[in-house]
């Protein structure tokens, strides 16, 4: 009930929660942002979840080369099986697509890009899903889940009509899918259990449809971050290398 009433929407945050938001210019991530930094904006703080979205941080040839290939390579199936037959997305309220990196310049770029805005390591690592192409309908949506990897990297690589927001429950607040921005998030604690508190969703499409690509931060890639000694502490997403709440 309480997604459905977000995708109207409804923001649940208090005046307090809204009144420590605030946006900046991110310089100090890497190197390549020093000349040129990045726009970024807080949605939700502790002790809600961090949500942050990034603005303009990729250019429309990259998003378009990504959603051709997912017209042209589209399964219905979140894994994509041997045999599977293509799709047109206008088939189906959901797609999903796959370019493998070592193939796929743009795939790779993507991992590389990732590792720059989040200071994560990911690039070259083995295992999991290196990267996933989402296509919504009109009606398509996701209902409220948790993702599992330990954290998830999300550009929205397409304008949205109408509707399409991602929603954090727990947080009261939603992502508007602007195209060429992208919404960064934790789903686990330092000490690697699920962050509960990071269910989301996403909003039906009312008009046009929504394209999403997906990067996730596996588990056993955090072995260069640290664990706090305290359980279920959550990471923090530091804001030009400083920490907000000090």
């Amino acid at each position: 009930m309480k997604l459905k009433t977000m995708c109207t929407g409804k923001n649940f945050q208090t005046a307090q929660e809204k009144s420590k938001l605030f946006c900046w210019y991110e310089r100090e991530i890497h190197l390549s942002y020093t000349i040129g930094p990045i726009k970024a904006e807080w949605l939700s703080l502790h002790p809600k979840p961090e949500v942050v979205q990034f603005y303009d941080i990729i250019t429309d040839r990259v998003m378009d080369s990504l959603r051709y290939f997912a017209y042209d390579n589209a399964t219905r199936d979140g894994i994509i099986e041997e045999n599977d037959p293509v799709v047109s997305p206008l088939e189906r309220q959901i797609i999903f697509a796959f370019p493998d990196p070592e193939t796929n310049k743009e795939s790779m770029y993507v991992s590389q890009l990732t590792e720059r805005i989040t200071g994560l390591k990911l690039v070259n690592k083995t295992g999991g899903v290196p990267l996933r192409l989402t296509g919504y309908g009109p009606g398509g949506h996701r209902g409220k889940h948790l993702d599992a990897p330990s954290g998830t990297f999300m550009i929205y690589i397409n304008d949205v009509k109408k509707g399409g927001e991602t929603t954090f429950l727990t947080a009261g607040v939603s992502a508007l899918p602007i195209k060429g921005s992208a919404v960064f998030w934790y789903n686990v604690f330092t000490d690697g259990t699920a962050d509960k508190s990071v269910d989301h969703g996403g909003c039906p499409i009312v008009f046009g449809e929504k394209w999403v690509a997906v990067r996730w931060i596996l588990n056993d890639w955090r072995d260069h971050l640290k664990c706090d000694l305290m359980p279920q502490t959550p990471y923090e997403i530091l804001v030009n290398g400083k920490s907000k709440y000090k």
